[in-house]
Formats: C-alpha cells, sequence, structure tokens
C-alpha cells in the first residue's frame, strides 16, 4: 500500500514520468502480489455489487 501511494503521488506530481516508469510499476506490484489482492476484492464485491443491481449486467 505504501508503494502504490508513494508510486501514485510521484506519477501526479511529475516527479516520476508514467509513460516510461509505468511497467516498472506493474512489475513491482506483481512481484508485491497484488493479483491475490485484487482476487479476495473480487470475491466478495462481486456478489455485494450484484446484490446491489440485480438488472446489471
Amino acid at each position: 500500500d505504501d508503494y502504490a501511494r508513494s508510486m501514485e503521488a510521484q506519477f501526479i506530481t511529475g516527479a516520476i514520468s508514467l509513460e516510461e516508469e509505468f511497467d516498472a510499476f506493474r512489475a513491482e506490484l506483481e512481484n508485491l502480489g497484488v493479483q491475490e489482492y485484487i482476487d479476495i476484492y473480487a470475491k466478495y464485491w462481486d456478489p455485494y455489487y450484484s446484490a446491489l443491481n440485480p438488472d446489471a449486467q
């Protein structure tokens, strides 16, 4: 979380070039296990969203 927030701030402020560093940023997120976090989030978000929006596809 600290890494992502720090990089986000640096991308927004222009301290780091988004175009030049984004691939390295994504690779580091993958190394930190971001996919596991996404899977857990989706496991609970998808049913919740479906229950709130039964007509949404």
